[in-house]
């Protein structure tokens, strides 16, 4: 019985936002000779992946790690490193679609950063972003006794503020990012609205402790991770 139950949910849960990333690909339809650039695009091993679901045929990363970047350009990504509070290194209207995979909630200035990726989509380009959700069950259980959110970093030292947390008063990696912001659904399409990125649907990602499918499908709003796809106006 017990085997049973860990198969079903084995096969019920997809904790990956990259594999949801993956099917909103399929949403997407782009030109030919289509220009993909990948936000935070590490290895290039997903930015690989994402370019073959969606036909894109150049591929372009930002980073702003150098051993990153020359992974990635060894599987034909042409990167650039940057700073995300800076504004991108790239022309106006030059992609037509921006994905970012658990990125966002490292930025500190939101405001310039949404607005880079609008300036560098053509009108009718597509964002795909995945992000950890403010409003998942697991952080309203958090707040609710009193905790911090899981996935919100108070110190840039040591995990703090959620004594459930797996790395409670551990200390933290020294090159690991902080999560800055943390959003709900409701934050993100009013964020993305405001700099002329409608979005289209949101789909959630894991549903700890439960199977997300189909319950993510059904309440993304209380996934773990929300999975945005928005197009500029």
């Amino acid at each position: 019985m017990l085997g049973r139950l860990k198969k079903f949910y084995a096969s019920h849960a997809r904790h990956s936002s990259d594999d949801v990333l993956l099917d909103v690909c399929a949403d997407v339809s782009l030109p030919q000779g289509a220009a993909l650039l990948d936000v935070g695009c590490g290895s290039g091993e997903a930015t690989a992946r994402f370019g073959e679901a969606l036909r894109a045929r150049e591929l372009f990363g930002l980073d702003g790690s150098v051993l990153q970047a020359r992974a990635a350009a060894s599987r034909g990504v042409r990167v650039a490193i940057a700073d995300f509070e800076r504004p991108f290194p790239f022309a106006s209207a030059r992609f037509h679609v921006v994905a970012l995979n658990q990125v966002i909630e490292h930025v500190r200035n939101l405001d310039l950063f949404v607005s880079e990726l609008a300036r560098v989509l053509h009108a009718g380009g597509h964002l795909l972003l995945a992000t950890p959700n403010l409003a998942s069950w697991t952080n309203i259980g958090a707040l609710v006794l009193q905790q911090q959110a899981f996935s919100q970093t108070i110190s840039s030292r040591y995990y703090l503020g959620n004594r459930f947390s797996r790395g409670y008063r551990q200390p933290i990696p020294y090159d690991f990012p902080q999560h800055c912001h943390l959003l709900t659904s409701r934050g993100l399409r009013d964020l993305l609205g405001m700099y002329g990125l409608q979005v289209m649907r949101i789909r959630g990602a894991g549903y700890f402790p439960f199977p997300d499918r189909p319950l993510a499908r059904l309440d993304a709003g209380h996934a773990q991770y929300l999975v945005a796809h928005a197009v500029k106006q």
